[in-house]
């Protein structure tokens, strides 16, 4: 697909400089990572070239996070706001965003009156099992985009059972597990995973429920502390026959009872080793 960038900054309202703040979230943790400022020509070039470039007011130029460091952020989706004069960049960060060496600009937390930095830089955020809809979602634009495009240059044929391309695609990718074929999996998983939410799609199944039903699924903890699975398991049904014509269970003639386990006190985690003392790249501020 040819980008028309025009088209794409035309919906944008940029200030009397041409500039658009830019909001950067880590398309893994959620976590945000700096802002910046993006113009015309630097959406442009993050979107030919895949890398998270903004526009440096004091450099006056076009910037490319990590061209210098090689804390390059590959970008993954781009969001506009509903006024039209904020940017959001989903990336996949390959080091700090930070010149100060910490994973995010935002190292420091209020606490009372004053303000307390996190203690480590670089501190590893956890990762959060997300269902990226919006990844699947490009995916499945440009499967059906393809598809469309064959369909149309093929001759009519008799409509595909649904499921099918699923089931064909499920079984080479097992065969390709079975035989150890790493380097196809990554793209014959990718095709799986975009039939599956095309299918979905067309069933009226939108992808945000499927991010519930992964948080429902998920185990969390209860509120007194307890891990609690959710869904539970539903009832037992109950016997439709009138209760006189249930035969009753014998009793059991003996029950066996297991042995109290005794409990385990689990090991104090290891302190973290010392880093090294992180060294300013030549990266500037987002906001510098």
């Amino acid at each position: 697909m040819k980008l028309e960038i025009e088209s794409l900054w035309s919906k944008t309202r940029p200030d009397p400089q041409g500039l658009i703040p830019c909001v950067v979230q880590d398309v893994r943790t959620r976590r945000v990572l700096m802002v910046a400022w993006v113009n015309r020509l630097a959406l442009e070039h993050a979107l030919e070239s895949g890398n998270a470039t903004y526009w440096s007011r004091s450099r006056r130029e076009l910037w490319e996070k990590g061209a210098t460091s090689g804390h390059t952020q590959r970008l993954v989706h781009v969001r506009l706001d509903c006024d039209g004069d904020t940017l959001l960049y989903l990336v996949e960060p390959n080091g700090p965003a930070c010149h100060e060496g910490y994973a995010s600009c935002f190292s420091w937390r209020r606490v009372g009156n004053g303000w307390s930095r996190d203690p480590e830089p670089n501190e590893s955020a956890e990762i959060e099992p997300v269902f990226q809809a919006e990844v699947v979602g490009d995916l499945v634009d440009a499967v059906v985009a393809r598809e469309a495009s064959s369909i149309r240059a093929a001759r009519p044929e008799k409509a595909i059972r649904v499921g099918a391309d699923i089931e064909s695609k499920s079984r080479m990718l097992a065969n390709a597990l079975q035989l150890k074929q790493r380097e196809r999996l990554p793209g014959i998983a990718t095709e799986l995973i975009a039939e599956i939410a095309k299918q979905l799609q067309g069933a009226g199944v939108q992808l945000s429920e499927l991010t519930r039903s992964v948080r429902t699924v998920r185990e969390v903890p209860g509120p007194t502390g307890e891990i609690s699975h959710a869904p539970s398991a539903p009832p037992p049904a109950k016997d439709p026959r009138p209760a006189a014509s249930v035969e009753p269970r014998p009793p059991a003639s003996s029950v066996w009872t297991p042995a109290p386990i005794a409990p385990v006190t689990p090991a104090a985690p290891a302190p973290p080793a010392p880093g090294a003392t992180p060294t300013p790249g030549d990266d500037e501020d987002g906001w510098e």
